[in-house]
C-alpha cells in the first residue's frame, strides 16, 4: 500500500475558517510559569492576581495569572490576548475567583461593550506594557485608534457580592 501524505499548505479537514486569536508565544508562558507562585505567596505588584473559573464543559478549575486594572472606584479585567478559553469560561460561568496570597473572593463578571472599552484598554496597556505587541494602538495613541481594536480585546467590569445586590432589582420574594 502506498504512504499517504499531505502538503504542507493543505488544510486539516477540521480546522477553522475563523480568524485566529492572538497566540500566546514562549516568553508569556515563562512569565506566567513564573508569576504564578509569586502571585500564590502575595508578592509582586498589588494588580497581580491569579484567576480562577470553572471549564464550561468539564466543570475543572483553570487558573491564570491576571492583571486588574482599578479605575474610577472599580477593578476592571482585560484580556489582552483576545478571546482565550478563560475569556469563554468566564462569560459562561457568570463568575471567576481572584486570589492574592492568602486572599481568595468571587466575583461576578460582566462583559463590557466594545464601544465602551477604550479608556480602560488605554489603562491597561499603560499598566502592562510587555502587552503592547497584542494592540495596534500604543500606550500614547489617541482614544479613537483603542476604539478602532475594541471589539478584539474583551474587557469585564468585576462586581462583588455587595455591588452585585445594589444593581440588581429586588423582587420583592425571599430566595429559598
Amino acid at each position: 500500500s502506498t504512504a499517504r501524505t499531505r502538503s504542507s499548505s493543505t488544510r486539516p479537514p477540521y480546522a477553522s475558517h475563523v480568524p485566529t486569536v492572538y497566540g500566546v508565544n514562549v516568553p508569556s508562558r515563562l512569565t506566567s510559569a513564573i508569576l504564578t507562585p509569586l502571585i500564590r505567596l502575595g508578592v509582586g505588584p498589588r494588580h497581580l492576581h491569579l484567576l480562577s473559573v470553572a471549564g464550561r464543559r468539564t466543570g475543572r478549575i483553570y487558573e491564570t495569572p491576571v492583571s486588574l486594572v482599578e479605575r474610577d472606584g472599580r477593578r476592571w479585567l482585560v484580556a489582552p490576548y483576545g478571546e482565550r478559553e478563560w475569556v469563554k469560561n468566564a462569560v459562561a460561568a457568570g463568575w471567576v475567583g481572584l486570589r492574592r496570597g492568602r486572599r481568595t473572593e468571587r466575583v461576578r463578571v460582566e462583559d463590557v461593550p466594545p464601544e465602551e472599552r477604550a479608556p480602560i484598554l488605554r489603562a491597561y496597556l499603560h499598566q502592562v506594557p510587555f502587552t503592547r505587541d497584542f494592540f495596534d494602538a500604543k500606550p500614547g495613541a489617541p482614544e479613537s485608534e483603542f476604539k478602532a481594536e475594541a471589539a478584539r480585546h474583551p474587557v469585564f467590569v468585576l462586581l462583588s457580592d455587595e455591588e452585585t445586590m445594589r444593581t440588581e432589582p429586588s423582587s420583592g420574594s425571599p430566595e429559598a
